[in-house]
């Protein structure tokens, strides 16, 4: 709407032209400029100011932006300690497909934390589209950059597979520290008897005469077979979960490892990831990978990154069913699952996928080291 205003600035008519003073009594309006008094107010017919911030902006050549370059896939050449294995001679993509058994599930399984990795940073899929799925993943959780990935690179990875980070072993110790001595499962030595003596032990005749309350002169001692157990730790996770929920799920398995090891038992650890629908030939996938043996010597800083870091169940675990499941990957690929019955037998403890957090990994631990007890009493 125009105004009748006192002219704050020299200017001229946009009309005729003719120059108005600072001071002088003007018509002004927003965007159409100054108008003399014999002109009269703004009408319809007038057209507004050019923008001369757009006049500037046209004059300037476009600066074309630079586009983020997409994430390249890398394979695994060259590695001091792994070896993918479709570099290996006599390798088939087709002999891993993973075979579907009775019950309708497919298994997957591997005999140390080596192998899966070498398999998973592998180049190979069952199909051209899977392949191309899990080179676009690796791209992208490899970058460094990707939240899903914890922000891990292809060279940290390999780096930390059996030389974790201290947060994680501390996790674990921390973990064991919380309920170290309030359980006590004690080895109980038994008498070994002799050969060759209906009684059992060589008896000292003047020592019973004494009525000395250690009458033998000799006593074999030996201490009770070592148990065997087997744990498993589900390292299932869906697409919303933080790493801590899992650092902990894993940090109760090998705290209940550690545990049981130095009561006498001896203990294997297993890894298993289960998923719902990963391909439209797949209902269920199992995947499991021995990380420890029963007759092994127990390592936690070897085993802590297997069960506690997510980037190796999304990086290596994730990636390795990918490439080894028949059929057409789906975007999602798949949904977690807690473990088939079928694969929980010869478990004597299983940490499943619905555990989350601290607090329940540390309920779960106490819940098994009271069974324990309760065995161990027996």
């Amino acid at each position: 709407m125009s105004k009748k205003i006192t002219a704050f600035y020299n200017g001229q008519c946009r009309v005729c032209g003719a120059l108005l003073p600072k001071g002088s009594t003007c018509w002004f309006k927003k965007h159409y400029g100054m108008r003399c008094p014999s002109c009269g107010p703004h009408t319809a017919q007038d057209s507004r100011i050019p923008s001369k911030r757009k006049a500037r902006r046209s004059k300037k050549p476009a600066t074309p932006r630079p586009k983020a370059s997409a994430p390249r896939y890398e394979p695994l050449t060259g590695h001091p300690q792994f070896k993918p294995l479709d570099q290996r001679p006599g390798f088939n993509a087709e002999a891993r497909c993973a075979r579907e058994d009775s019950d309708g599930v497919h298994r997957i399984e591997y005999d140390s934390v080596r192998e899966i990795v070498e398999d998973a940073l592998s180049d190979y899929a069952q199909n051209p589209n899977n392949r191309n799925v899990v080179h676009a993943l690796h791209a992208h959780s490899f970058s460094g950059r990707d939240k899903w990935a914890n922000y891990f690179t292809r060279e940290r990875l390999l780096d930390q597979v059996f030389s974790p980070p201290t947060e994680l072993t501390h996790a674990v110790d921390r973990m064991r520290e919380q309920l170290v001595g309030e359980l006590d499962l004690p080895t109980r030595p038994r008498r070994k008897i002799r050969r060759g003596l209906d009684w059992g032990d060589e008896l000292d005749a003047d020592r019973v005469f004494q009525r000395d309350p250690t009458p033998w002169e000799r006593i074999d001692r030996a201490p009770e077979p070592r148990k065997t157990i087997q744990i498993g730790c589900n390292v299932s996770v869906s697409c919303r979960i933080k790493p801590e929920q899992l650092l902990y799920r894993g940090a109760a398995a090998l705290a209940l490892a550690d545990l049981l090891t130095d009561r006498g038992c001896n203990v294997g650890i297993s890894l298993f990831k289960c998923v719902e629908g990963p391909t439209d030939k797949v209902k269920m996938g199992v995947l499991r990978c021995s990380i420890k043996a029963p007759d092994m010597p127990l390592d936690l800083s070897a085993l802590t990154f297997a069960l506690c870091e997510i980037a190796f169940c999304r990086c290596v675990a994730v990636c390795v069913g990918a490439r080894r499941w028949p059929g057409r990957l789906a975007g999602n690929l798949g949904y977690s699952r807690n473990l088939p019955e079928a694969d929980r037998k010869g478990l004597d403890y299983l940490i499943d996928a619905d555990v989350f957090g601290e607090n329940a990994a540390i309920e779960w631990l106490r819940k098994r080291m009271a069974a324990s007890q309760e065995a161990f009493s027996r």
